[in-house]
């Protein structure tokens, strides 16, 4: 089937969901959504979506069903049993979930999707939705080779870097991870920057030299410019993300008999943030949580006043 005549659904119309579609849209394809937020739909439809009244009406109507929703159990709600989008499926069909959500609940609902002749896509992605808008995104895929050349030439309209990382499963299983070490890594910075200012160090020297060593990546250069007020929030996922993926880190960790301690601690800090919206705040949030903790606030950097 020819990309141009593919008709796209897609669930989980969140922020990052909301620009997948954009850039879906703008990219000329055809895509049918489904939310019980009407305010969200018709600000879809403005740009040329086309609103049906339930996820299930969506799945029986297109030929690749993209998927991002909020976890495990949401998954199970949309696909599993008599009345799930699996059966609604055509076969033939293609499944292609964005979701952060744990790796034995992707090899599960392969299995079932299989049975019913739809092939699915284990492809939860990284970034912010400003990302997405850009065609910025990162993704983690888990399909077979076979499935993975067919799905590639939609993810390279909203993903920039795009990797293959093993069968259903192991999307899941690669994106935990990166978010077990962006939490941790979140946590380090908070206290190294608590202890310079205890001392009294120049934050902003601090910021420099360790950019510039072997420590620095890009992860501590736009968290830590946007904690010591030099930028506004950087592109990264919202803390509320990042808290949802940590405690599933935790429960994969349980499930493999395999001690977490650091992501247990990233996670409770993720929790005591105080932040208000963790929808709205970035993950780089966690760090302000680490000083509070310490007794001490990150002062307004002397660059950003001039």
């Amino acid at each position: 089937m020819a990309e141009e005549t593919l008709r796209l659904g897609f669930i989980g119309l969140d922020p990052l969901g909301r620009a997948i579609v954009q850039r879906l849209l703008a990219h000329g394809y055809e895509v049918l959504v489904a939310d019980h937020r009407r305010e969200v739909v018709e600000a879809l439809e403005t740009l040329g979506a086309i609103a049906l009244p339930t996820p299930l009406l969506v799945a029986e109507e297109v030929d690749i069903l993209l998927t991002l929703l909020d976890g495990d159990t949401a998954l199970f709600e949309l696909f599993s049993g008599p009345e799930g989008a699996l059966d609604r499926l055509r076969p033939g069909a293609m499944v292609i979930d964005l979701t952060s959500a744990t790796p034995m609940t992707m090899q599960q609902l392969a299995v079932d999707a299989a049975l019913r002749g739809v092939a699915l896509v284990d492809a939860p992605v990284s970034g912010a939705p400003a990302s997405a808008l850009r065609g910025e995104l990162t993704a983690m895929v888990g399909a077979t080779p076979e499935v993975f050349e067919r799905t590639l030439p939609l993810l390279q309209v909203f993903a920039k870097s795009i990797y293959r990382v093993g069968d259903p499963g192991m999307g899941k299983l690669v994106k935990l991870l990166t978010q077990l070490l962006t939490g941790v890594s979140l946590v380090v910075f908070g206290e190294a920057l608590a202890l310079a200012t205890r001392a009294g160090a120049d934050l902003d020297a601090l910021a420099d030299v360790v950019r510039a060593s072997t420590g620095g990546w890009p992860l501590w250069h736009e968290s830590v410019l946007y904690l010591l007020g030099q930028t506004p929030a950087p592109e990264q996922e919202s803390l509320a993300r990042l808290r949802h993926d940590l405690e599933r880190v935790l429960r994969l960790g349980a499930d493999l008999d395999c001690p977490v301690p650091l992501s247990a601690l990233a996670y409770q800090f993720s929790i005591s943030s105080g932040v208000r919206n963790p929808h709205l705040a970035p993950a780089a949030d966690i760090a302000r949580a680490v000083a509070r903790f310490a007794g001490v606030h990150f002062a307004r950097s002397a660059r950003s006043e001039v």
